[in-house]
């Protein structure tokens, strides 16, 4: 996308640097909020395909160059295997994300994640790359 219609409703002082990162903030919050909450399952090809649905969905949003969504099996806690229908899945909490996203406004580039981090007790989002 070279032409940007909503670049007039910004600052004119913020950079693209500051607009790549601003996406790549926005990008990780929308995914988070959308997500948790999200009926999963601890069945490996279910992963599989949440995983690939969710990266190819926000992939549509502009500037998105890459998207990677994963789920943490190991902090899951459904038992697929149960036999109460009601322990077969869970809803998706937001440290049981794992999020790559890769943003590029005008050329500069942006990569963002969303891990759980133990030290922290926290699914941080933060600027990895830019």
């Amino acid at each position: 996308m070279t032409e940007d219609p909503a670049e007039k409703f910004f600052s004119p002082k913020l950079s693209a640097r500051e607009r790549a990162v601003f996406e790549a903030g926005v990008a990780l919050g929308a995914i988070y909020h959308q997500l948790v909450g999200f009926p999963v399952s601890r069945k490996p090809e279910v992963l599989k395909l949440l995983g690939e649905a969710f990266s190819k969905a926000f992939s549509l949003q502009p500037y998105r160059v890459k998207v990677k969504v994963s789920i943490a099996e190991d902090r899951l806690s459904s038992r697929p295997e149960d036999s109460s229908p009601y322990r077969r899945y869970e809803a998706l909490k937001g440290d049981q994300l794992n999020v790559e996203v890769e943003v590029s406004y005008k050329n500069v580039k942006a990569r963002a994640c969303l891990r759980y981090l133990p030290e922290l007790g926290y699914p941080l989002m933060y600027v990895e790359d830019l």
